[in-house]
């Protein structure tokens, strides 16, 4: 077939209908561990282009790892809000 479009295979007797998807991502915030995780690669990276010279230092020196008893404290609603 010479074009690849939905068209086309709609003319061939193929049904095409679209997907609709939620952007997960963009929705929830990352966890602790996952937020963590990631801040450690990239920690990690930084630190090795110091150690080449490649950077004067390292960005992410300043970020902290988030506790995972903070995330707790900032989950609890009042009775009011879990109400509603």
């Amino acid at each position: 077939m010479a074009g690849h479009t939905p068209r086309a295979w709609t003319l061939l007797g193929w049904i095409i209908a679209r997907r609709k998807t939620r952007p997960c991502a963009l929705i929830s915030p990352a966890a602790a561990q996952a937020r963590n995780t990631y801040r450690d690669i990239f920690a990690a990276v930084f630190d090795y282009g110091v150690r080449e010279g490649l950077l004067t230092h390292s960005p992410l020196a300043e970020v902290n790892r988030k506790s995972k008893e903070l995330e707790r404290h900032e989950r609890i609603t009042t009775s009011e809000q879990y109400m509603a």
